[in-house]
Order: structure tokens, then C-alpha cells, then sequence
């Protein structure tokens, strides 16, 4: 009976730290139940408050959980956006790709709130540098959509050169920084960046830093093949990837 439940869930919620996994796999799924359009702006923030303490199996599934939780009955996209940021700085190494992609399109549909994201995902970056499906998620939302000039390009130009970040996030960045070299007249400084990465090791890299070399080196073409996605134009083939 939910009725009964939602009398209980401050306890149930309580159990998703509990010692034994077999309590906590079944707290999971009870609070899972129990989320709808009513408590999830309150319940969903009480659930991601454990997931510092889980393990790395449970935290796998408990991302799972919020992320549909969040998808499903989330009031409104600002809210919908911040909780799964939250997510994403939480718990950024338990996040699938399906989640990446859920992410970048809710930024290409809704323009209302565009501004508000990107500067919250250039934020969260700044703070949380090493986190990979973050970089991933901001790097393409302020490539395609960022219209105010300001310092993303030094910013992801740093973070394409740390040794620490992933070939996912890197393919992401390049592609970013020269939609962004086109728009903000910054084609030569960016060219300079790529002519360092071009020397990569990393094959996948090599190649996708001469193919925006080339493009940004054409005058003719680049303004046309690097242009701003419109929502109706973005595709699983237009989100971020993986390189392999």
C-alpha cells in the first residue's frame, strides 16, 4: 500500500546506508517506489545524500535509481537540470553514457534555461576539473550553444592538456574549442592548441586534431561546418561519444 509506505519512507530512506547489502538493495528499490510527482523534489535530494557512504556496486545502482527518479518525475527542466548536475558532481564516475547524452539534449531543447546551465556547467568544471562525464556534458553544451565571449577556450585548452583527462573528453574538447575558435574570431589561438595535441600518442586524437585543424584552416567551409546545432538538428550522432 503506497499510502501506508509514504508513512514510513524517512525510515526506509535511512536503510540505504545500512550495513548488511541485502537491506540496502531492498531500501533502494522501496524508495524508488515510493518517489512521484509529489515528494520527488524533497525525497530526491534526501537519497542523493548517501550516496557518499555506498559502495561502489550499490552507488552504481543508486545512481541509476535518482537519474530515473529525476527523469521521470522531475516538476520542471531547471529542476530537472540541477538535480542531475548534482548527480553528476556526486557521483560523475558511476555515470553511464546514457546519462551524458539524457543531459545534453535536455540543454538543446530547452533554450529557456540554456543560460542558466552553461554557466552552472562552467562552474562545476572549474570546481570539479578531474570529473570526466561533467567535462563531457560541458564541453559540448557551451561548444554548441555558449554566445557571450569568455574564457571556456583557456579553460577546456588546460583541461585537453592534463594528463588526467579521458580520450572521451578529449575528442569533446577539440571538437568544442573550435566551434568556439569560429564563433569568437579566436581561429588562430586554437589552431596553436591543436598543433600541440596533433602530436598525441593517441591515434583517435591525432585524428580528430588534424580534421579541425584542416576545417579551421578553410575560410570557406568552417563557418558552415561548425555552426550551432539547432534541437532539431541533434542526434545520437551529434551528442558525445565515445572516441573508440
Amino acid at each position: 500500500d503506497s499510502v501506508v509506505l509514504q508513512r514510513y519512507k524517512t525510515q526506509v530512506t535511512h536503510c540505504l546506508d545500512h550495513r548488511d547489502p541485502s537491506i540496502r538493495r531492498r531500501a533502494l528499490d522501496v524508495v524508488a517506489a515510493l518517489i512521484d510527482e509529489s515528494n520527488v523534489e524533497s525525497l530526491v535530494p534526501e537519497v542523493m545524500s548517501y550516496l557518499h557512504l555506498a559502495d561502489q556496486d550499490f552507488r552504481a545502482e543508486l545512481v541509476a535509481k535518482v537519474f530515473t527518479a529525476i527523469q521521470t518525475f522531475a516538476p520542471n527542466p531547471k529542476w530537472q537540470f540541477d538535480s542531475t548536475l548534482e548527480l553528476l558532481i556526486q557521483s560523475g564516475s558511476y555515470v553511464g553514457q546514457d546519462i551524458i547524452t539524457s543531459v545534453c539534449l535536455l540543454v538543446a531543447k530547452h533554450a529557456e534555461i540554456r543560460q542558466h546551465v552553461l554557466s552552472a556547467l562552467y562552474k562545476a568544471v572549474l570546481e570539479n576539473i578531474s570529473n570526466q562525464p561533467l567535462i563531457q556534458v560541458a564541453v559540448w553544451s557551451i561548444g554548441e550553444f555558449q554566445e557571450e565571449r569568455d574564457d571556456s577556450i583557456e579553460l577546456f585548452s588546460r583541461i585537453l592538456k592534463m594528463p588526467q583527462t579521458s580520450i572521451d573528453s578529449r575528442g569533446a574538447i577539440i571538437t568544442a574549442v573550435a566551434k568556439l575558435a569560429v564563433r569568437f574570431d579566436r581561429v588562430d589561438d586554437v589552431l596553436n592548441t591543436l598543433a600541440e595535441v596533433a602530436r598525441d600518442q593517441n591515434l583517435e586524437i591525432q585524428q580528430r586534431t588534424g580534421e579541425m585543424g584542416r576545417i579551421l584552416s578553410c575560410p570557406n567551409i568552417r563557418d558552415a561546418l561548425l555552426a550551432p546545432l539547432e534541437y532539431e538538428a541533434v542526434t545520437n550522432a551529434s551528442l558525445p561519444t565515445s572516441t573508440s
